[in-house]
Order: structure tokens, then sequence, then C-alpha cells
């Protein structure tokens, strides 16, 4: 009898509390993969150079001048580049989470009627 009521109760609790568990916790991922990519600051310091430091003096010849300009261009187009393709991944991950979630919710609902499915399967294969 109080096999039956464990099993009950799991049934109560994973299709009520588990549910929303599962859809916060979906959430949540979804949160992190945003804010681990950064997107916002990725978005705003996207035209940045990357990690480019001024130190021409005021005094430089021209020469150096247009050096240092070319240098500061070349790496501006590389901060560029590299941001604009972390961009694509994080939208790709992103994306690939989201569009996930529903495919987990459904395998989170299908479980206990899996597992009882399994066992009724392994006991017929034991003896056969």
């Amino acid at each position: 009898m109080k096999t039956f009521s464990l099993i009950i109760s799991y049934l109560r609790w994973h299709y009520s509390d588990g549910v929303k568990s599962v859809v916060r916790i979906w959430k949540d991922i979804i949160w992190f993969a945003y804010h681990f990519f950064s997107v916002p600051i990725l978005m705003e310091k996207l035209w940045y150079p990357l990690g480019a430091e001024d130190l021409l003096r005021e005094d430089a010849e021209a020469t150096r001048k247009i050096a240092h300009l070319l240098f500061k261009f070349i790496l501006r187009f590389m901060g560029i580049i590299s941001r604009i393709i972390l961009l694509i991944i994080s939208v790709c991950v992103i994306l690939l989470l989201i569009f996930s979630g529903p495919l987990i919710f459904s395998l989170w609902v299908l479980l206990p009627i899996t597992a009882v499915f399994l066992m009724i399967l392994g006991v017929l294969l034991l003896f056969l």
C-alpha cells in the first residue's frame, strides 16, 4: 500500500511541481547563455578596436602617424570580425536552447509512461 502511495505522490509531483521546475530551469539556462556570451555588451562595443591603446605621441613623424592609423584600422576590423563571429555563435546557441525546450518538456511529460513501458518490456523479454 505504501508503494502505491509513493507512486501516486511521485506522479503528482512529476506533473505539477516537476513541470514548473523544468520550465524554470529551461528559462534559467537561456538567461545564462545570454549573459555568458554577454550579448548586450557585444552589441554595444561592436565597433571598438580589439584591445588597442593610443600610445602615439603628438610630435611623431607623418609616416609613423600613418602606420599608427593603419594599425588602429586593422585592430578595429579584427574587433568587428571577432565580435560578429561571437554574436553568431551566441545566437545559434540561444536558438538551439530555445528550440530544444519543447523537446525536453515533452520528454519530461512522457518519462513516467516510458519507464512503465520499459519495465513491462523488460519483464516480457526476461521470460521469452
